[in-house]
């Protein structure tokens, strides 16, 4: 607690400040009782502040609990690409004209029928041989002999029904020994499939092509502080918009209601909440272009309290990227909220 007011002191000095804690004798603090020389020094130091000390109970405190503590480690599965490949090969026996092409009686011939090789090898191993060279096509050097279940250029021709093209999943390209299916540059001709599929082309979400942004680069409280405006629905208390204002550097942020997007509405919500109230008078104002940021009252403010503003270029919300976080933060909590009431 006294590392956080510490920590924070340009920002929260002069405010109100509630602590909740589970932590009943932190209460001791603040009711003048007889202290030791540690817990003395830190009452003292909390007498800079406005502070409220509020205990809540284990239970009370969910969030917090749940940020202190780390997620669950992921698992993996090994057997994930043999069952997306069997499914695969199913869907192929019963899609294809020729269904023999899978069937594990004619397995072996159409393998000896093929003009890969594999019929040579085929031969060697049923006479019993135990040395011999075979030249298998699209395979360079020796290749170690494993328990594998050879693919034909028979089978790989089949058509996928699901892609409609001769395509096996990429999760099994990222384990073809485990899976136990092998055919020449497998992984390749996997990789160039599954990329080339014609309908993933057409539908898959593709990164668009952005010129990287030079970030903004701070270096203590207040040197940057950005503000915009969100347009949300008309409330209760006749307030349609909302002034979001964020420090750039302590990412501390406040959202003020304010019932239109005037000039002077927009300016007296800035004073009032965060500028001389508060005490957060900032170095730099960043804001977007809009005409309730560059008008003649803002400019006396920026005068008046010695303030540096600047603009972003039109039309681009990325080089405001903080404060438009900040607005989907607030978005989503309105949409919680809104949710939960009756």
């Amino acid at each position: 607690m006294i590392f956080a007011l510490k920590r924070f002191k340009a920002i929260v000095y002069g405010t109100q400040i509630i602590i909740m804690t589970d932590h009943k004798p932190l209460l001791a603090l603040l009711k003048g009782t007889h202290l030791a020389d540690r817990l003395l020094r830190w009452s003292i130091e909390l007498l800079e502040y406005n502070v409220k000390i509020v205990y809540l109970s284990g239970k009370a405190k969910v969030v917090a609990d749940a940020l202190s503590r780390g997620g669950c480690p992921m698992t993996e599965t090994s057997d994930k690409g043999t069952k997306e490949l069997l499914r695969i090969l199913n869907a192929l026996q019963e899609k294809s004209d020729d269904t023999e092409v899978i069937n594990q009686e004619n397995w072996l011939n159409h393998l000896k029928n093929s003009d890969e090789g594999w019929g040579e090898l085929i031969h060697l191993l049923e006479s019993g041989a135990k040395e011999g060279k075979v030249k298998i096509k699209g395979i360079e050097g020796c290749v170690l002999v494993e328990d594998y279940v050879i693919i034909g250029q028979t089978l790989r021709n089949a058509e996928n029904p699901e892609c409609n093209r001769k395509v096996v999943p990429e999760s099994v390209i990222l384990a073809p020994k485990v899976n136990g299916f092998f055919w020449p540059k497998m992984i390749v001709t996997m990789e160039k499939c599954v990329k080339g599929c014609p309908k993933c082309i057409c539908t898959n979400d593709h990164p668009k092509l952005t010129a990287p942004l030079k970030p903004y680069e701070t270096s203590r409280p207040l040197e940057i502080v950005a503000v915009d405006l969100i347009d949300v629905e008309l409330s209760v208390q006749e307030n349609r918009y909302i002034l979001s204002i964020i420090d750039l550097f302590t990412k501390y942020g406040a959202a003020i209601p304010i019932p239109d997007k005037k000039a002077e509405t927009v300016v007296k919500a800035f004073i009032d909440r965060w500028a001389l109230v508060e005490g957060r008078i900032p170095e730099v104002l960043l804001s977007d272009q809009a005409k309730e940021f560059v008008n003649s009252h803002f400019e006396e403010l920026v005068k008046m309290l010695n303030i540096k503003h600047i603009t972003t270029k039109g039309n681009n919300s990325r080089t405001n990227g903080c404060v438009e976080r900040f607005n989907k933060t607030i978005m989503l909590i309105m949409k919680k909220k809104k949710q939960q009431s009756p």
